[in-house]
């Protein structure tokens, strides 16, 4: 088992993205700032070329796309870590030694596991550069059908990579050891787009020869043209590679009927020795070597180098695109389905007013009105990269001032995320509009996202991505955790208002990490559109917040409609309504005059707690009455209370609600034209040995109601049974958020 010696081991370099992904500093930040990148394999490097014509030839191409303004992603394996990027002490370990292995889709995780060495073949390659961000992919010859086939079944796995992974693959046709036209007609099943350079008409290339006489199916004449190509794969996700064919040389070519002589005989001497699978080619291409006398070698090389040239001109071209349009490259291609793009603000250094009227999206150039449209629900808050740290500690003590044994994930988060994710599960057509930055934290996020509609992403490259630290003790209970949300809170006030008056959503909800500039861009433009406004409040720290904005309506024209607090995160709201004399307002003291909470009102409330032991707590601790302070502003508080179950407390209009029949719900009957009605909703016990995580319960349990809000609002002041139903739903889905790794458990079925 072959690995790199100790000093070279120690600088196994690029930051890691996740898992055992390496990217270098230069392709990250090349990615991020959509400069131009070409990908390469090292295959050509550990089994395709002799020492030191590997490296040598590994060396020259990389500094070829260096000349014409690209950055190389040469990628490998390195003792288990996928580098996309390979410093010189890496080609000289991968092109010297034997032994190393061939890496394509199936190999990657044994390789991996078993901390291996080796050079990735196109199938392997695509899957790193992909994963990286990268577009264009410029090879020697692509695998593909072999001959006799049909008996041993052996087709190269490059085929099915490029019928599901968005890679532009720039190659000089299919080996010409491979059946071309069985080739070409697998890649047509797989639906794979195939061009060759040249004017119409000009067929497939052979690899060694400029024309291996099958027909092409398409051909493309400039560098443009196949970057417009790869632009509108990428836009309409279709999560499919493309191969753009480009003629060897004809200074450079082995006349065809030459090597078909060659090829048919090494074919044969294979079969005879019984050479099969990875060994094939190896061995194929050294006979042709011997029998050209070397000159094989050259053309490889040659061709190898024009492809480079080719895939440089296709990445700048593509690179332009995406930036007249605002894509990142960060996030093209990945999941989720790119036929919702990420919009980009312009990263020209101007002044804040100036940069805010020169942002722009993608959509606006390049959807229909109704496509903009086509959005039940917004979401308008934060996404952030999330590090969580499972504890195995016994007891506080034990867990503070010292390291603790434990396991960590990384997956995306943000209450906003998490919010915009349970919403778009339960059937909601759901945008969430947010802000990221250009650095890592975006490379992971594009990996990790689940979003269908991602058109609401900007990205900001004056801004870092959001992080969130979460330290959970073996219970799975929250010990600590560090919020970085600061820069995600203070997106672009006009993508804001964009967002949310093009697309119209029944339903806009904000979350408590955005800044008050921002709540108020959300409050004014869902009154705009006539949306239905909700606050999740996000933490106890920035539930007061809300309190910030400048003059909150009172009902029956308040600025939000429905929070969704936990008892904490409600006191906490009270106090910043209090400390800003919203409870001094003019218009605030009539209404709560009209509900004539007096002593017959706290003897309701008094009784009611004595047959509801959740409610019993939340009177103790005052919440209920914080709560009917709050319902002017906003008539409908549906509070979170974890094992206790639900309590929503709302603000009806008189004889518009049926006086409940159960013993968990009341109506206080004011004396003017308003009414209270306060329902308890008990919550699913769950067995403690169960929960993993009580991260994302609370976001999801409000992203579903968001869902069903945005489908129809008439059950919300209701006593009905369709209430019940939606709240139950709610719930159900956080409990099974708690016994789930993810943060947003995916409902069953």
């Amino acid at each position: 088992m072959l690995r790199l010696g100790r000093g070279i081991g120690r600088r196994v370099v690029g930051r890691r993205l996740f898992g055992n992904l390496r990217v270098t500093e230069e392709i990250q930040d090349a990615v991020s700032t959509g400069k131009p990148v070409v990908a390469l394999e090292s295959t050509i490097v550990t089994h395709g070329l002799p020492y030191p014509d590997n490296v040598n030839m590994a060396r020259d191409v990389e500094k070829l796309l260096r000349n014409n303004g690209v950055v190389p992603a040469t990628t490998g394996f390195v003792n288990g870590n996928a580098m996309v990027g390979l410093e010189e002490e890496h080609l000289e370990f991968l092109g010297s030694a034997t032994g190393h292995y061939k890496v394509s889709r199936r190999d990657i995780p044994y390789v991996m596991s078993k901390k291996l060495s080796g050079g990735t073949t196109i199938a392997g390659t695509m899957i790193l550069a992909h994963k990286a961000g990268i577009q264009v992919f410029a090879t020697g010859g692509l695998g593909g059908v072999h001959r006799g086939a049909e008996t041993t079944m052996d087709v190269s796995a490059d085929l099915d990579e490029l019928g599901r992974t968005p890679v532009g693959v720039v190659c000089s046709g299919p080996k010409s050891i491979l059946d071309i036209e069985k080739t070409m007609e697998y890649l047509e099943t797989k639906g794979v787009h195939v061009s060759t350079y040249g004017p119409d008409g000009t067929n497939i290339p052979g690899f060694f020869t400029s024309d291996s006489g099958v027909p092409s199916p398409y051909n493309f004449q400039t560098s443009e043209e196949a970057a417009e190509l790869l632009y509108s794969n990428a836009q309409f996700g279709l999560n499919t590679g493309t191969v753009f064919c480009v003629p060897t040389p004809k200074e450079l070519e082995i006349p065809r009927q030459k090597i078909e002589k060659i090829i048919d005989q090494a074919v044969a001497d294979a079969v005879t020795q019984g050479i099969k699978g990875k060994a094939v080619t190896p061995f194929l291409l050294k006979r042709i070597w011997e029998s050209t006398e070397g000159s094989s070698l050259d053309t490889n090389i040659g061709f190898v180098k024009n492809n480079a040239q080719v895939a440089a001109r296709i990445a700048k071209h593509l690179a332009s695109l995406n930036g007249k349009n605002n894509v990142d490259p960060v996030l093209v291609g990945q999941k989720p389905r790119q036929e919702d793009f990420v919009s980009r603000p312009s990263t020209t250094t101007q002044t804040k007013d100036k940069l805010n009227t020169n942002k722009e999206t993608v959509e606006d150039k390049n959807l229909s009105n109704k496509e903009k449209a086509d959005v039940d629900a917004i979401v308008v808050g934060t996404l952030a990269v999330d590090l969580t740290c499972n504890l195995q500690g016994q007891g506080e003590k034990q867990l503070l001032f010292t390291s603790t044994p434990g396991h960590i994930e990384t997956s995306i988060g943000g209450v906003g995320h998490n919010v915009a994710l349970a919403s778009q599960y339960h059937g909601a057509k759901t945008r969430l509009v947010t802000e990221l930055g250009q650095d890592e934290g975006a490379s992971v996020a594009k990996q990790l996202m689940k979003l269908t509609d991602t058109r609401g992403i900007s990205i900001n490259p004056e801004k870092r991505t959001s992080r969130y630290i979460a330290m959970h003790e073996s219970t799975g209970e929250l010990f600590a955790a560090c919020a970085d949300m600061e820069d995600g809170g203070k997106m672009d006030l006009e993508h804001i208002r964009r967002q949310i008056e093009e697309a119209k959503p029944n339903v806009v909800f904000f979350d408590g990490n955005i800044e008050t500039p921002q709540k108020e861009a959300v409050i004014q433009s869902a009154r705009k559109v006539k949306a239905l406004v909700g606050y999740e409040p996000a933490s106890v720290v920035k539930a007061k917040r809300l309190a910030q904005v400048s003059q909150l309506g009172v009902y029956p024209n308040q600025s939000v409609d429905i929070i969704t607090p936990n008892r904490y995160e409600l006191e906490a709201l009270f106090d910043g309504l209090r400390d800003s004399g919203y409870f001094d307002v003019d218009l605030w003291f009539p209404i709560i005059d009209e509900l004539n909470l007096g002593q017959n009102f706290r003897t309701m409330i008094e009784r009611f707690s004595q047959s509801d032991a959740a409610l019993k707590s939340l009177v103790n601790q005052g919440t209920v009455q914080q709560a009917i302070h709050i319902l002017p502003y906003i008539p409908t508080i549906v509070v979170k209370d974890g094992k206790n179950g639900v309590v929503c407390f709302q603000l009806v209009d008189s004889n518009t609600v049926d006086s409940p029949t159960s013993h968990s719900a009341r109506l206080w009957k004011g004396r003017g034209k308003l009414d209270i009605l306060i329902q308890h909703f008990p919550a699913k016990q769950v067995d403690s040995s169960k929960i993993v995580s009580v991260t994302g319960a609370g976001d999801t349990f409000c992203g579903v109601l968001m869902a069903e809000l945005a489908k129809d609002r008439s059950w919300l002041k209701t006593v009905g049974t369709q209430k019940d139903e939606v709240i139950n739903k709610a719930q159900a889905s956080a409990s099974r958020s708690i016994q789930s790794k993810e943060a947003v458990a995916h409902p069953v079925g």
